[in-house]
């Protein structure tokens, strides 16, 4: 996430460079894609994960989120639409907004890391700024130590 003045904010700036790699899986509708790396997670219920995904840009939404767990670990990827050389003459706005993208995982969270696989990277755990329309002091992204 960028801020007015174009500093990082939180996490990491989306993977402009569009090229896909060998181990990326073709998009089922035959669009480009491109990486974009997740902010954060959390587990929004049992089993449930939720990550957040800085969407806008010049990206056309997300197209596939692959997801490898372990005992201990759970491996993400996020690739989202690019715009082909027809779309060009649509803005690119630089502007990205903090999206929650849900998965479901073979058993729920627990203790295990998420882990960005393209960089291997533990995720920034997420907190809602409201929880059950109760104010969380403690919102915002925090550090975990589960590796």
């Amino acid at each position: 996430m960028l801020n007015g003045g174009g500093d990082a904010v939180v996490g990491r700036e989306p993977d402009a460079r569009g090229d896909a790699g060998a181990e990326w899986p073709a998009c089922p509708d035959g669009r480009p894609q491109q990486l974009r790396h997740p902010l954060g997670f959390r587990e929004r219920n049992r089993g449930e994960l939720e990550l957040r995904v800085p969407l806008g840009g010049d990206d056309d939404g997300v197209c596939q989120v692959s997801v490898d767990e372990h005992d201990d670990e759970v491996h993400v990827r996020v690739l989202v639409h690019r715009q082909d050389e027809k779309e060009c003459w649509r803005p690119r706005f630089r502007e990205y907004w903090d999206c929650p993208v849900r998965v479901w995982l073979k058993r729920p969270l627990d203790d295990r890391a998420v882990i960005d696989a393209d960089t291997d990277q533990e995720l920034l755990l997420y907190v809602p700024m409201h929880l059950d329309n109760v104010p969380r002091p403690d919102h915002g992204y925090h550090v975990v130590r589960r590796r």
